[in-house]
């Protein structure tokens, strides 16, 4: 059995850290840790070992190449994405060789990009949840009639209802906490 690949994800944005949590605990292969202080950050690079490093470009583009060499000799490789806005590309240094994402990016472009670094099959990686002849999903937004051999692409809200409904199986909900 492979081992789990571990992230370091450098953010402070609450909204975009929820992101990074929701999708990454769709996949079982990765172990993330999430850090929001360059401290803390800083602490832990020092302490463990990380298989990728992810953050953002412009919360650290005053001490980028320091954490870069420093998370380089900690690790023994450069497997680091960095993502930016628009108005920072021409700070960044380009004597790194790491990958770079302009804001805004669709996640599946990051996991894209992490498979690249480990040739991992995509589709492997997801939780499918197999209903019948219903095959759902979660991280690709899809759903898949078995029977027929038909795929459907769902909104946000279909699939958040659907991982709802698949979490509360067997229960009884009332219609206040669907409503939700």
């Amino acid at each position: 059995m492979k081992k789990n690949i571990s992230i370091l994800i450098y953010e402070n944005d609450f909204f975009l850290n929820s992101i990074f949590t929701e999708q990454f605990s769709n996949i079982d292969r990765y172990e993330i840790n999430l850090i929001n202080d360059h401290k803390k950050l800083t602490e832990v690079i020092d302490r463990n070992l990380f298989d990728v490093f992810i953050l953002n470009f412009n919360l650290s583009k005053v001490i980028f190449s320091n954490l870069m060499e420093k998370f380089e000799t900690k690790n023994k490789h450069r497997n680091i994405i960095a993502y930016y806005d628009d108005k920072e590309k021409s700070l960044i240094p380009s004597k790194y060789n790491s990958l770079f994402l302009k804001k805004p990016f669709r996640i599946r472009t990051l996991f894209k990009n992490l498979n690249e670094f480990y040739d991992i099959k995509y589709s492997n990686l997801t939780k499918a949840l197999m209903m019948d002849n219903v095959k759902f999903t979660p991280l690709e937004k899809t759903i898949h009639n078995i029977k027929n051999n038909k795929k459907e692409r769902l909104t946000e809200k279909e699939t958040n209802l659907l991982k709802f409904f698949n979490n509360n199986k067997n229960k009884k909900i009332p219609k206040n906490k669907i409503v939700k």
